[in-house]
């Protein structure tokens, strides 16, 4: 491992994209080189989070509140047999470090709440600076206007998905979301790379973190691999589409699950996805309203943004999404871990398993 790579998870949380199926006209092109300036779309001016002042947070903001309790049971981790459907959660591989990459974060915490806790995480970074600066009042003038302007821009990233145009409809996280559902979402783009947490009914449930790899020193899917599985305990199970590609990689345990995601190859990322197991299950039971995205239809606004999400910053999560939109192919994602809709992949075209090179203790300081 080179000192440029050693860098390049200092201070980050361990974190699929598949391809997208070529249409026999027409064939989106992906860019030479990976996307490397991932960045957020403009978006217009938001209302923020509403009710927010100076941390003070409510006894209804403390109480935990996770969507989709009660709603039906998360299935129960199974030992793997012979024939057993490792694309079934029931035998993905216990995560042992998932709790540990949710650092103070919780299922089923308000918006305010958390947004409380990227406040205070936020300010530590501007107090370091300032020490450093200590005494140079003019320094410590523009860290201070710095940070406040950084507060402001997590605050106002809040979004609430009521059917209009948000901007990160042909983003890369579109599919983590769905109109008209209760559902929003808060983000911090913290340079190396982009906080993304998703609520429904304002209580949290998903956590997204995508890493910039140009900022990662360019290291590799297999690098990156080892290092999760090196905290988690245990490989991952690979998850694959009927070509037999590999979509993500996955663990869990009683309470989340976890999936590694690839965007390296269109869109310069890695990421890791960590979920409420609880709510992952009852999905469907929670979106029920009209809204969910109809992929076979597109709108102008969001046609006119297709090019640049392939080919510059706005990227798809599951980069299906967009380009079946774009061909007017219809894609059922069927939820995260969902076995109704995924195929087994075929045993002709397997995925192409490579040895994990996992990132030395001496190498990376932390991987928060």
């Amino acid at each position: 491992m080179t000192e440029k790579k050693i860098v390049v998870l200092a201070g980050l949380m361990a974190l699929s994209i598949s391809c997208a199926s070529k249409t026999a006209q027409q064939e989106p092109t992906a860019p030479a080189d990976p996307a490397s300036d991932f960045a957020e779309p403009e978006i217009g001016e938001t209302d923020g989070i509403q009710g927010y002042e100076d941390v003070v947070l409510t006894a209804e903001d403390e109480r935990l509140a996770i969507p989709g309790e009660g709603k039906g049971k998360v299935p129960p981790m199974k030992a793997r047999g012979k024939k057993s459907n490792l694309q079934d959660p029931s035998f993905w591989p216990r995560g042992e470090g998932i709790a540990g990459l949710m650092e103070e974060l919780v299922w089923g915490m308000s918006v305010k709440k958390v947004f409380s806790i990227f406040e205070k995480k936020i300010k530590a970074i501007y107090e370091e600076q300032m020490k450093a600066q200590s005494g140079d009042l003019l320094a410590e003038d523009r860290i201070r206007t710095a940070m406040t302007k950084e507060l402001n821009k997590v605050k106002n990233s809040y979004v609430a998905y009521n059917g209009q145009t948000t901007g990160y409809e042909s983003h890369m996280v579109s599919s983590e979301f769905m109109h008209n559902n209760g559902e929003s979402m808060l983000v911090w783009d913290a340079g190396k790379y982009v906080e993304y947490l998703f609520f429904i009914n304002d209580r949290f449930w998903k956590r997204v973190r995508l890493f910039r790899i140009d900022q990662l020193g360019g290291i590799t899917l297999e690098e990156f691999n080892g290092t999760i599985e090196a905290m988690m305990g245990t490989p991952g199970q690979e998850i694959v589409d009927e070509e037999g590609n590999l979509q993500k990689i996955v663990w869990r345990d009683e309470d989340s699950y976890a999936a590694i995601l690839d965007g390296s190859k269109f869109f310069g990322v890695y990421g890791l996805r960590l979920s409420a197991a609880v709510t992952e299950t009852n999905l469907d039971k929670l979106r029920t309203r009209e809204g969910k995205k109809d992929t076979t239809t597109v709108s102008d606004d969001v046609a006119s943004t297709i090019e640049r999400a392939v080919t510059s910053v706005d990227m798809d999560d599951h980069q299906e999404s967009v380009i079946d939109q774009y061909t007017g192919k219809a894609h059922n994602d069927g939820g995260f871990g969902d076995t109704g809709t995924q195929s087994s992949p075929k045993k002709s075209e397997p995925a192409k398993k490579q040895e994990s090179k996992p990132i030395s203790d001496e190498e990376v300081d932390s991987l928060f």
